[in-house]
């Protein structure tokens, strides 16, 4: 490949299926320069030393203390959780988040499925239809629905674009002011009860840090919207599963607090069978594919962040590790 000289690059990717990133890579990378790993056994000894990249998603702990002139590892999904935390990534090495419009676009497609489905109770035209009743129920405008997007940034953004664009009454909150936004922005802790009671439908995008572990739990479902044209909030997670306390979703959906929820994200994945979410009343279960990576669309834009990063020029997805995110 032109550019500067990368040294290996190793690809790990968990449990997902390599060879659609293997046979992308390759298009860009030398192929004596790819080095795959299952991340459970690292390449040999010499190999490793002239490993200086790594691509990487939910590789098991310790496997990065392999490489000891590692610079950067680039994450091949939005979320860098599985590794902003690590202790085996060196401090002097960068993580890489990826930032691409066909992820972005995919996880703006989920939420805004979501958001419809609740506002338009696409839960309960299911439910009839399975008992083959003919039951209009009521409908509202889009305007007199209030959508509080949890988490501003890239996707956040993005969502709340296409919302405010179908005229749904969008307000976000961030962990900063966003006086340039074109959509009002709660800032900080101080502001997350006055956004939480602004909304009907809480959209949760937030990055997973330990300020937002557990963020959406009993508390937070109590201080929803309870006077709006919907007759009570919806939780819409597509951000982790660390986010959520699934005892209190589920005990919210059973108990009223909540009139629905849409979940991407557990803690456990795959859910197992037995979760008693599974069950809960008014909820729509996606197996973590709101923001699916493909590697045919996202490859391109990684190396050539790769390369920039090579060079010392500006890479806009850099991880501040200290925050997180």
């Amino acid at each position: 490949m032109s550019g500067p000289d990368l040294g290996k690059i190793v690809l790990t990717v968990g449990d997902w299926s390599p060879d659609g990133w293997i046979e992308h890579l390759r298009a860009h990378v030398g192929p004596d320069d790819l080095i795959f790993s299952d991340g459970k056994q690292a390449p040999p000894p010499d190999i490793c030393d002239q490993v200086r990249y790594a691509i990487a998603w939910k590789t098991p702990d310790g496997f990065f203390g392999n490489f000891p002139n590692l610079k950067a590892v680039l994450s091949t999904g939005a979320g860098v959780d599985h590794l902003a935390t690590r202790g085996d990534i060196p401090q002097g090495a960068s993580i890489i988040r990826v930032i691409d419009p066909d992820l972005t676009g995919r996880v703006t497609a989920w939420t805004v499925m979501n958001v419809i489905a609740h506002h338009r109770q696409a839960l309960g035209y299911l439910a009839a239809q399975k008992e083959a009743k003919w039951r209009p129920l009521p409908q509202s405008s889009a305007p007199d629905v209030r959508v509080g997007l949890m988490g501003y940034g890239e996707l956040g953004q993005s969502a709340g674009a296409v919302l405010a664009l179908l005229g749904y009454d969008c307000a976000g909150w961030a962990r900063s002011p966003k006086p340039d936004a074109p959509i009002n922005v709660f800032a900080g802790q101080a502001e997350l009860e006055p956004f939480l009671r602004r909304t009907d439908i809480l959209v949760c995008l937030l990055p997973l840090t330990e300020d937002t572990r557990g963020i959406l739990n009993r508390d937070t479902f109590s201080k929803l919207a309870q006077d709006g044209i919907t007759g009570g909030p919806f939780v819409i997670n597509g951000g982790r599963g660390g986010h959520q306390v699934e005892a209190d979703l589920l005990d919210a959906l059973t108990d009223g607090t909540l009139l629905g929820a849409s979940i991407d994200v557990f803690d456990e994945e795959p859910l197992p069978s037995d979760n008693p979410l599974w069950g809960a009343p008014n909820i729509l279960i996606t197996p973590h594919t709101a923001g699916m990576s493909a590697p045919e669309a996202l490859v391109a834009g990684m190396v050539r962040n790769l390369i920039a990063f090579a060079e010392g020029r500006p890479v806009d997805a850099l991880v501040d590790r200290s925050a997180g995110y």
